[in-house]
């Protein structure tokens, strides 16, 4: 009875862990702000190709009216 206690104390442990692992590398694949922040914040997407990483978003500074 007490080896099954264990057992069972044991494998919850391992879940817990498993869990917060598994939230640990989910933050650090999404970012700071997680899924609520907007395909456009995102500093730099995972399958854009890295002459397209270098630029910035936005209106070109040249082509404002004012």
């Amino acid at each position: 009875m007490e080896k099954q206690r264990e057992i069972d104390r044991l494998r919850e442990e391992n879940r817990q862990l498993r869990q917060k692992l598994n939230l640990n590398e989910r933050k650090l694949k999404e970012g700071f702000f997680g899924s609520s922040t907007s395909s456009a914040q995102v500093p730099v997407k995972a399958n854009s190709v890295a002459e397209n990483q270098a630029r910035t978003g936005g209106w070109r500074k040249a082509r404002t009216p004012w």
